[in-house]
């Protein structure tokens, strides 16, 4: 599809786009003063067992890319390499620990991420 070109899209398919956008740009108002890198992967770690890899990466690289500095490269490398860790048995142990450290970093951010995924799944009739 090229820029500007006319296309149709599913109602489903667009509202769940439009909800990847809005769980970035509440990343990015949110973004604490210190490291936005942490803050990036712990968000990734934070999204990547409920929406995919591919999908946390692209709503947080959306959000590095709103913060409007040089370091988005670095950041996205560091997601990067995050998400070539091998996931060992401790996973539910450690999505709990990046939860907690998301919601120190940006209070609020991470139940309203969890209410607005929930309420589209609602919405759907089931996981996306």
């Amino acid at each position: 599809m090229a820029p500007g070109e006319i296309c149709e899209i599913d109602g489903e398919e667009l509202a769940g786009l439009v909800l990847d956008v809005a769980v970035a740009a509440l990343l990015a108002i949110n973004r604490p003063l210190g490291s936005r890198e942490w803050f990036l992967i712990h968000a990734f770690g934070f999204l990547c067992p409920r929406l995919g890899p591919e999908q946390a990466q692209r709503i947080v690289e959306a959000a590095s890319m709103a913060f409007d500095d040089e370091e988005h490269d670095e950041r996205m490398l560091a997601v990067h390499s995050f998400l070539r860790k091998p996931v060992d048995d401790d996973a539910p142990m450690m999505e709990g620990l990046l939860a907690a450290e998301l919601e120190r970093l940006a209070p609020g951010v991470l139940g309203a991420i969890s209410r607005w995924y929930e309420r589209g799944r609602r919405h759907r009739g089931g996981a996306r």
